[in-house]
């Protein structure tokens, strides 16, 4: 009986699943001061229902993000809807990686019932990744180590990524063991 119920469960709600996709899910910029820009993104509705959708910004550049449309219903025939957003910075910012984010959020349709209620929804992030060079030449660099555990060659692998204002023309690395 139990697994009758579970079975009937299931088949309820996969005729229930929709799919909500967005591209591309993340946006890479390097700073410039007092930069604008429109990003655009699409929301893929391959559920092929009417779906509402809202959209917010959140995190630390948030605040620099405007949204022209805040709630839109793709209708089911529509596969691939186009939005954007805007960027506009600062003169400003700290050295270093910023991110932001820009949710959009399916909002349930239908009626609400009386009484006690639990609803799922969906919703998808577009990741804005924003570079502020640092002040003169700055390295970041990682160390892999490739090789046996028995004794054998070992290599050293140390990519290099500048992100300073300077591009690094000679790097080297002193390794000792």
């Amino acid at each position: 009986m139990k697994r009758l119920m579970i079975l009937l469960l299931s088949v309820l709600l996969l005729s229930s699943v929709y799919a909500l996709g967005v591209s591309p899910a993340r946006t890479t910029l390097d700073f410039t001061p007092g930069m604008k820009q429109d990003v655009n993104f699409d929301i893929i509705n391959s559920g092929g229902e009417d779906i509402n959708i809202e959209f917010s910004a959140r995190g630390e550049l948030a605040e620099y993000i405007s949204l022209p449309v805040r709630e839109f219903t793709i209708p089911g025939s529509e596969a691939t809807k186009t939005f954007s957003y805007s960027l506009n910075l600062p003169s400003e910012l700290s050295p270093g990686l910023h991110t932001g984010e820009v949710f959009a959020m399916q909002v349930p349709s239908g009626e609400t019932g009386e009484g006690n209620q639990i609803l799922a929804t969906l919703a998808v992030v577009m990741q804005v990744h924003l570079y502020v060079p640092y002040p003169g030449k700055y390295a970041d660099a990682k160390l892999y180590t490739y090789g046996s555990d028995q004794g054998g060659e070992i290599k050293f692998v140390i990519p290099v990524v500048s992100v300073g204002e300077f591009d690094l023309t000679s790097v080297r690395a002193v390794i000792d063991i």
